[in-house]
């Protein structure tokens, strides 16, 4: 797939503090029983939920960090083989670590934050990140794009976690906007599985404070 076709690239990695230092004050101010809330994640409460973000840390230093990779998933499968194997080793990895306590947790949240925004900020834009299957299936994003991702699962997860707590929504408008800019990035991948009459054009519109536009058309 041309990059090219994924639009304008997105600045993620300067927001990425934001949102990590937003979950920090988050979890240091949880009673035990707020870890204990059920999430809107299966089988999942408060703590698996941050464990998982955790691991995502983990892994994201281990593997592309420094290179450690002991068994990559196939990216030529269909997505939803795909989907299935990262599930189940999200819950065999959520699993293994319940034994965490919820300081542990609050400490390595803490201690991997900073390591993890360094390396993401210092991946060159336009070289070949992780793959992003949603808007490139089978092959490497650019890396501003796998950036971009990783912060929309960190929002996503924290509003997760905020839901199941009562707390208040994450409202902070730049990363709103990043995040949607994001998850837009799909609209080529899609419109291409989807049949339409060569000039048909999709256009989505996000008013303020988000105030972007997007648009896709087939050719």
């Amino acid at each position: 797939m041309d990059w090219d076709a994924l639009g304008e690239p997105i600045g993620a990695g300067p927001y990425l503090n934001r949102e990590r230092s937003a979950l920090l004050a988050l979890i240091a101010s949880f009673q035990d029983e707020d870890w204990k809330q059920k999430t809107v994640c299966p089988g999942w409460d408060v703590h698996a939920l941050v464990r998982h973000v955790i691991h995502n840390d983990l892994n994201r230093l281990s593997a592309q960090r420094d290179g450690h990779v002991i068994d990559r998933i196939p990216v030529d499968k269909p997505l939803e083989e795909i989907v299935a194997e990262l599930d189940r080793r999200n819950h065999t990895q959520v699993d293994a670590t319940e034994v965490w306590s919820y300081k542990l947790c609050l400490d390595l949240v803490s201690w991997l934050g900073p390591r993890t925004e360094l390396h993401l900020r210092m991946l060159p834009p336009n070289r070949p990140g992780w793959v992003v299957s949603w808007a490139m299936a089978g092959e490497p994003a650019p890396a501003w794009l796998d950036v971009a991702r990783e912060l929309v699962e960190r929002w996503v997860h924290q509003q997760q976690i905020r839901l199941a707590t009562n707390r208040p929504t994450l409202t902070d408008p730049h990363l709103a906007r990043l995040v949607l800019d994001t998850m837009m990035r799909a609209l080529p991948a899609t419109f291409q599985g989807i049949y339409a009459p060569a000039g048909t054009e999709v256009h989505v519109v996000a008013g303020e404070p988000i105030d972007l536009h997007w648009a896709v058309a087939s050719t």
